[in-house]
């Protein structure tokens, strides 16, 4: 997957001394077995010839290989289905008429004001799922010398894509608002047409949170590579795609501010047209119950609506599905380099710890209580 990210023109040939993450064939590797359970340093006094594959602060290795690693495959597959999982759950737990019904009535109410600060929810599970997983690394045994802050953020960086599923959700999942919504003040009846979009809240405060993850993961890969000597030929190798996860946060934003837009909770996610010269109002004739003629404007909105959605859906889907893309092709570029240097324990539970803290972050962007 990394090739369609490379260069078109540059030197991507394969670093002398960097072997496939989990190959046993690297253990003797002068490149790594002097870096085994390290990941600080400074690189001013080793050849490059001598130098590590990838960058201090992504080692995540014990001081002594006496298991198998896992590959590059089992890797990848972990991120995937670790998401596959997240993304099969979230079209319920994000969809607040479910949990309105579930919970009796009780739960799953939009408030006014919790949206302010709902989004902080799902970014401190996200801080706290890498926490644990840093925290079970460095007490494995054989990792306790590592520095766990690298370790938490490395994990930052793992590929995600429920907010694709999400916005799509958000962009086409229209449904009839309850008339309970009456009754409060809340409510936007001139631009939500009486339809509510469920998934809006649950969108909002997961678009916020994943464009601060993906600031702090591309300021890490960034620096922690750009560390490494110019002339090293790992760095050379990664150099394109680094850039390319640069740029995942602004395209991030840009989809969050024009396409599927985070600042309109009601209505639809496309931008809001002018009411004088919306191009699909009309004048037309209309005659009422006691036959009097009436001049008024008449809307095609809701003929249009289903095609505007499908078109912010399908933006919104290709951008975010780029950044999707440029997630898993640096972790493709980079498993091809770290041998054993890269040798995470206990996959299957970190996986789980992922699973479990995003589905807890995102109820309480649907499970508020109404505010009258």
């Amino acid at each position: 997957m990394g090739i369609l990210f490379s260069k078109l023109h540059g030197d991507n040939s394969f670093p002398v001394g960097a072997y496939a993450v989990g190959d046993p064939a690297s253990v003797n590797g002068s490149t790594i077995e002097p870096y085994l359970g390290i990941n600080t340093g400074v690189y001013t006094d080793i050849p490059l010839s001598k130098l590590p594959p990838i960058p201090f602060e992504w080692i995540v290795s014990p001081s002594h290989i006496t298991h198998t690693c896992p590959n590059g495959s089992q890797i990848l597959t972990m991120f995937a289905v670790a998401e596959a999982v997240i993304v099969l759950v979230t079209p319920l737990i994000a969809y607040r008429p479910f949990i309105h019904w579930l919970s009796g009535k009780r739960l799953g109410r939009r408030g006014q004001k919790p949206i302010l600060w709902t989004w902080v929810i799902a970014f401190g599970c996200q801080l706290l799922a890498n926490a644990c997983i840093a925290g079970m690394v460095g007490n494995t045994p054989g990792y306790g010398h590592l520095n766990m802050l690298h370790i938490f953020t490395v994990y930052m960086a793992r590929p995600r894509y429920h907010l694709v599923v999400l916005g799509l959700l958000r962009s086409i999942v229209g449904v009839k608002r309850s008339r309970d919504f009456d009754k409060t003040h809340i409510i936007r009846r001139r631009m939500d047409d009486r339809v509510e979009f469920p998934y809006t809240d649950a969108y909002i405060a997961t678009a916020i949170s994943e464009m601060i993850l993906l600031t702090i993961a591309a300021i890490f890969t960034g620096v922690t590579w750009h560390r490494m000597p110019s002339a090293s030929k790992p760095e050379q190798f990664i150099d394109d795609i680094v850039s390319f996860v640069s740029s995942t946060p602004g395209v991030t934003l840009l989809c969050a501010l024009a396409f599927v837009p985070i600042f309109k909770r009601y209505g639809d996610a496309f931008p809001m047209e002018s009411r004088r010269y919306d191009l699909g109002r009309r004048w037309g004739v209309t005659v009422a119950s006691d036959g009097q003629a009436r001049v008024t404007i008449q809307s095609t909105r809701r003929k249009r609506a289903f095609f505007k959605r499908g078109a912010s859906a399908l933006a919104a889907a290709v951008m975010m599905g780029y950044v999707t893309l440029v997630q898993y092709a640096y972790w493709t570029r980079f498993l091809q380099m770290p041998g054993v240097l890269f040798c995470p324990p206990k996959m299957i539970e970190s996986g789980v710890i992922w699973v479990i803290f995003t589905i807890a972050g995102r109820p309480r962007n649907t499970y508020q209580r109404i505010w009258r």
